[in-house]
C-alpha cells in the first residue's frame, strides 16, 4: 500500500491529475490497519480463553488428584513418647521437600506450560510475518 500511495503522489508531482486517489490509498492503508489489529487482539484472546485457562486449569487438577490419591507415607508414622530418631529432623525437611515441590508443581509449572501451549504459535506468526514484510519490499 505505501508503493501505491508513493506512486499517486509521485505522479501528482509530475503533474498528472490524480484527483483522490491518494486520499483513497490513505484510506484503505488506516483500514487494513484496523483490521489487522482486530484481528491480532482477537487471536491472543483466543489464545487466552481457549488454551491458557483450560490447559493450567486441568493440569492444576491433575496434580492436585495425584497429589490427594497418594498416601503421606512419612507424615503418617507415629513415634512412641519414649523414642526419639536420630534422623527425625531429616525426616521432616524430607516431608517439606516433598510438599514444596508438589506446590511448585502445582503453582508455578503449570501455569508455564500452559503459556507455553497458548503463546507457542508466535514463532510462526512472526516467521510469517518476516517473508511477507520482505516480499512486498522486494516487489
Amino acid at each position: 500500500m505505501f508503493n501505491r500511495i508513493l506512486k499517486v503522489l509521485e505522479a501528482r508531482n509530475a503533474g498528472v491529475d490524480v484527483g483522490y486517489a491518494a486520499w483513497l490509498w490513505v484510506g484503505a492503508l488506516g483500514l487494513n490497519k484496523l483490521i489487522a489489529s482486530a484481528l491480532q487482539a482477537f487471536i491472543y484472546w483466543l489464545e487466552f480463553v481457549g488454551l491458557n485457562i483450560p490447559i493450567r486449569s486441568q493440569l492444576s487438577a491433575v496434580v492436585f488428584r495425584k497429589t490427594l490419591l497418594k498416601k503421606d507415607v512419612k507424615g503418617s508414622q507415629k513415634v512412641e513418647e519414649g523414642e526419639q530418631e536420630e534422623g527425625e529432623d531429616g525426616d521432616d525437611d524430607d516431608l517439606k521437600n516433598l510438599k514444596q515441590g508438589k506446590i511448585n508443581l502445582l503453582a508455578i509449572d503449570a501455569s508455564r506450560i500452559a503459556e507455553l501451549a497458548a503463546y507457542s504459535n508466535i514463532f510462526a506468526e512472526s516467521l510469517f510475518g518476516i517473508v511477507m514484510y520482505i516480499y512486498y519490499a522486494l516487489f
